[in-house]
This record gives structure tokens, sequence and C-alpha cells, in this order.
């Protein structure tokens, strides 16, 4: 029976480097598959925005043909877009980043295949003429980091597909015509939405973003109160909600941003006092609370903000004197009270 066992083993072991091969194809998929599908599908969305041919950057987006048919690599050379400019692809020769910043790029994203990126990472076409609206399609970038849609025209309501995008760290789509809120992006360290229409109420869910760096939704028609839960941000290091139609208090749990250094709420409608708490931003060098409604006095723990550079309180309903504390930012340089009611102590 000896001899049996030794050729069973023997002929295992013929077919066992065939078996490896097999296992590697299927959880490794051949490069130049998945580039051929990356520039078929950059090829599509080139050919549906207007003029593709007079683009500063997408000439470059061409398949040459290849002149060999019986040659895979052949096939694979011609076949990437790995050499296209703006596109930046891995080791197995996949899509990373696109990027096609002020590009002159005019058409919509209706036709951009974004389930033929799977290891997209950056996704950059900041000072285009895109429009239309966001597919919710995106959510298929599950590994995208970086999102720049800034400088565009794009409208319609941000998609809460968005939320979906559970590695997004940085998401600028400034100075559009979108709207509505953005879902819960966990990973998010920069969110710019600025100069847009969003409308409706900051959500208290955004106290969740705990990774956040900076926070810039000024210029937008966001209404109602500034939810408690942004003293929860403890990342926070820039915070613009200025040129809303904000209503209601400052609240006081925004003492706890330790790291916040840039404060911006003005031009909005801001009632109640000024927090005793902002006393409590140590690191902050620029609060700009101007033009809203705020009354009562100026608290005399601004003074412990050392850092403070710009303060600006005009156009309000501030009465009572100038704390004396306000002697002991050693770092102001510009101060700001004009329009508003009573000053009637000097500074020491």
């Amino acid at each position: 029976m000896a001899p049996l066992l030794n050729i069973s083993i023997s002929s295992n072991l013929q077919f066992f480097p065939a078996f490896i091969l097999i296992l590697i194809l299927i959880l490794f998929p051949c490069p130049s598959a998945a580039t051929t599908s990356e520039a078929e599908a950059l090829l599509k969305w080139k050919n549906s925005l207007h003029n593709p041919t007079n683009h500063s950057l997408l000439p470059s987006w061409n398949l040459l043909p290849s002149y060999n048919s019986t040659s895979s690599s052949t096939n694979s050379s011609h076949s990437s877009c790995c050499q296209w400019i703006g596109i930046v692809c891995n080791e197995f020769g996949s899509v990373t980043e696109i990027n096609l910043t002020s590009s002159n790029l005019k058409g919509t994203l209706q036709y951009f295949n974004f389930s033929s990126f799977p290891n997209l990472l950056s996704f950059v076409l900041n000072g285009n003429s895109l429009y239309g609206s966001i597919p919710s399609q995106i959510s298929n970038l599950t590994r995208l980091t970086h999102l720049d849609l800034g400088w565009n025209q794009l409208s319609g309501n941000i998609p809460f597909e968005i939320g979906m995008l559970v590695c997004l760290e940085v998401f600028w789509a400034h100075n559009n015509n979108l709207s509505e809120e953005v879902g819960e992006l966990h990973s998010l360290m920069v969110l710019y939405l600025y100069d847009n229409n969003l409308s409706g109420t900051i959500p208290s869910s955004i106290g969740n973003l705990s990774k956040l760096s900076y926070l810039a939704l000024q210029e937008n028609k966001i209404s109602g109160s500034i939810p408690k839960e942004v003293g929860q941000l403890s990342s926070l290091m820039v915070l613009y909600l200025y040129g809303n139609y904000l209503s209601g208090s400052i609240p006081s749990s925004i003492g706890n941003l330790s790291k916040l250094s840039n404060l911006a709420l003005s031009t909005n409608n801001i009632t109640g006092s000024i927090p005793k708490e902002v006393g409590q931003l140590h690191s902050l060098m620029v609060l700009y609370l101007y033009d809203n409604n705020l009354s009562g006095t100026i608290p005399s723990s601004i003074g412990n903000l050392s850092k403070l550079s710009n303060l600006a309180l005009s156009t309000n309903n501030i009465t009572g004197s100038i704390p004396k504390e306000v002697g002991q930012l050693s770092s102001l340089k510009e101060l700001y009270l004009h329009k508003t009611i009573s000053v009637v102590q000097s500074l020491h």
C-alpha cells in the first residue's frame, strides 16, 4: 500500500501550483483588466462633457491602438490610464487619485461611473464649470478620503449617501448652489460648504464629528440656533458660521473647544449675552461677533484670551462698561466696539 500512498502524494503536489495560481487570480484580479475598465469609464465621462477635445488636460486621455493583438503586455500598456494627466495609480495600475483642478471642464457628473473606481482615494474637480447634482452613486467610492468639488456650479441637495463614505476626511463643496445638510461623516476632518444655498438648521448630530478640525458653513441660509453639541467637537480649530440667519444664544458649551483659534459668528440674528465660557478658549486668536443682537455686558473672563489678536463686537446691543480685563489682552491688534450701546469706562 505504501507505493500507492506515494503516488497519491506526488499527484497532489503536481496540481498544487495550479491551485495556488487560480487562488491568486481570484483574490487579485489582473491589473490590466481593472485599468481597462477604469480607462473606459474615464473616456465615457470625458465624451459626455461639452467639447471634450478642447480641455486643457483631457487631450492626453486616449487609448492608443494596439499593434500586436497577440501580446497581452502590449494590450495592457495601451489600455492603461496611469500616464494620463491628472491621474495617479497604485502599484497594481488601479486609479487612486483624480485631480482636474481648473481644467476648463463643463458638464455633469451623471455619466461618471463611480463603481469603476474601487481604489479611488482623492477626487478633486475644483475650479471648473460642472453643473447639475451630485449623484447618489458617489457612495460607491468607499475608500475616498478627499473630495473637492468647490468652485463649480453644482446644485440640488447634497445626497445623504455621502454619509456612507466612512473614510472621508476632507469634503470641500464651497461656492456652488447646493442645499440641505450632510450625513454623519465620522472620519471627517475638514468640511467646507460655504457660499452655497444651504438652508435648514445645523443638526445636533454634528457633535458626532469628533475628528473635525475645520468647519466652514458661512454665507448660506442656515437658520435656527447653534446646537450645544458643537461643544463636543474637541478637535475643532476653525468655526465659521457668519453670514447666515442663525438665532438664539451662543451655547455655553462652546467653552469646551480648547483648540479653537478662529470663531466667526458675525452677521446673524444671535441674541443673548456673550457667555463667560468664551474665556476658556485659550487658543483663540480671532473672535468676530459683530452685527448681531447680542445684549448684556462683555464678560470679564475675556481677559483670559492671551492669544487674541482680533476682537470685533460692533453693531450689537451690548451695554455696561468695557471690563478692565480687556487690558490683559497683550496680543490684541484690532478691537471693534462701534455701534454698541454704552461704553462708559476707559481702558486701563
